[in-house]
């Protein structure tokens, strides 16, 4: 879900099918590697980084446009943390609710 969200952010912001993909992909692929990194918080980290990178490097390779593909990693990093924050608020939520209906 999470990655999911950060490629809608990615696209309504311009990037090309093309950003999207490496967004998505690099996000996928950079948590992957930072959980074999670091355990615990490397999957974030790296998620970041790897959406980020993926992003600057598909729309690079489309555009040939340093400033153009660095923006679109921005909004892919922007995007990766939107939906994170909304990934903990559904936990909060459901966190909520199992308090409410498990209180004595």
């Amino acid at each position: 879900m999470e990655s999911l969200l950060g490629v809608v952010y990615v696209a309504r912001k311009g990037a090309t099918k093309w950003g999207v993909l490496g967004a998505f992909v690099g996000g996928l692929a950079g948590a992957v590697v930072g959980t074999a990194i670091v355990p615990l918080i490397g999957s974030i980290l790296f998620g970041f980084l790897g959406a980020f990178a993926g992003a600057v490097a598909s729309e690079y390779v489309y555009y040939r446009s340093l400033d153009r593909a660095l923006r679109t990693g921005f909004f892919a990093f922007v995007g990766k943390l939107l939906a994170m924050l909304v990934k903990f608020a559904l936990a909060l939520v459901v966190l909520a609710l199992f308090i409410y209906r498990t209180w004595p």
